[in-house]
Parts: C-alpha cells; structure tokens; sequence
C-alpha cells in the first residue's frame, strides 16, 4: 500500500499575489493620506515660521585684561580663560553690550498668518523719547494714509485707546511718548497696504532690562582652542 505525501507550501516562501493586491487595494488610502499631510505640513512650516539667523566669530583672548576697560568690577578675573568666558555671559556685561546695538525699537510688518520684523529695511524712521515705561512692549499699530499723513494707534491695558492722525516729520507729543516719523520709501508702504490694508506696520519699544533676557539665550560661548586662548562666539 503507498500513500501519497501532498506538500504543503511555506507562507514565507511563495507570495500569494491575489491577496497582495486585495490588502493594496482596500488600504491604498492610507500611505496617500499620509503622504499628502507630510507635504501640508511640511510646506506650510516653511512658509510661515520665521527664519532664524546665525553669526559667529572667533577672537582670541590676550593676556592682558581688557574688560577693565569696561566693567570696574573686572579686575576680580585673571587670565583662566573660563573665568573670561563667563565674564562674557554675564547678566552686566551682555546689557552693556545690547545698549549700544539697535535694539531699542523693533520694526514689524504684518501679513496674513505672520508678522515679519523687518529691522533696518523698514521703509519709515522713528526719533522717540520714553515719557512713561508704561509703553515698553505696547504695539504702536501705524496707517499711512498718504505721503504726508499717518495715524497712529495703541492700547494700554487699563486705559481707553489712543488713536489720532498726525503728519510725516511732525513731532508727536503723547502721554507715555515723544515721537517723530520719517518716510523712507513711500512705494514700499504702498505695496504694504495694498496686501494688509488696515495696521500693516507695527512698532514696539523694548524696555532695555528685558534686552538681555530675550537675547541671552541664543548667546553661545565656546573655547576653541585652550593653548591658543581662542573662544567662539555665536
């Protein structure tokens, strides 16, 4: 008597192709789904997050203090370059530093989904003086109604809104301010508006002890070469 021995085939061995293309077929929605919201999101992260700038340099530390040339505590420090280093990062030191850069007064420029603080290219310039620290970091919303005519607008929280039309090279005398606008480039503010028609620039007067703390941390102080007394700054 013999018997017959049927082989049964390995699961792992053959691809059923049927079975394949039915599984494809009743999940082929899901990857394009994915893929579609990778894409939004990624599309829409670059559109619309700001771009964040680096710098850096490289100095070398002499042996000769040089920082008592700046602060009169200075002279606690020798020449142990971590020493140096943290004189650096030091709260003082930094607020020294910013006073000089021009970082006083921030320039924005609204859009649809993001402001953007445009710096040295705003089209306009403000001369100021701070009657009240109440306005440090207020927006000052700007409409320019033509080459000579702007209205200006804020709001203190607790007081009633201040919104009035003043002229271009005027001196502006407000409460918590002394202000003066000068136009840089007319056509620029037009093409502004045109998009954003209402508040399309915007200024904020930055209290100078907040300075260091909005800036600090991007600060990164780094000893590149310890024989040579190298650091990098960026």
């Amino acid at each position: 008597m013999s018997t017959t021995t049927k082989k049964i085939s390995n699961i792992n061995d053959e691809l059923d192709v049927k079975l394949f293309l039915y599984i494809a077929r009743h999940n082929i929605l899901y990857p394009i789904v994915f893929i579609i919201v990778a894409f939004c999101g990624a599309f829409l992260y670059l559109r619309y997050t700001p771009p964040v700038y680096q710098t850096s340099a490289i100095i070398q530390l002499s042996s000769e203090n040089q920082a008592n040339r700046i602060l009169p505590t200075a002279t606690i420090y020798d020449d142990d370059i971590a020493k140096q280093i943290e004189l650096l990062r030091s709260s003082v030191f930094l607020q020294r530093s910013f006073s000089r850069l021009p970082l006083d007064m921030s320039y924005y420029s609204k859009g649809r989904f993001l402001n953007s603080e445009i710096f040295r290219n705003a089209p306009f310039r403000i001369e100021y003086k701070v009657k009240n620290p109440a306005i440090f970091g207020i927006p000052i919303y700007l409409d320019f109604i033509n080459a000579e005519k702007y209205s200006l607008s804020y709001t203190i929280p607790g007081m009633k809104p201040n919104k009035q039309e003043y002229l271009v090279n005027q001196v502006v005398q407000l409460p918590e301010i002394e202000l003066k606008l000068e136009i840089g480039n007319y056509n620029a503010i037009v093409e502004q508006q045109s998009t954003i028609s209402k508040n399309s620039y915007f200024i904020v007067v930055n209290n100078p002890e907040n300075l260091v703390a909005a800036y600090a941390p991007g600060l990164k102080v780094s000893v590149m070469n310890a024989a040579a007394k190298t650091i990098q700054i960026s």
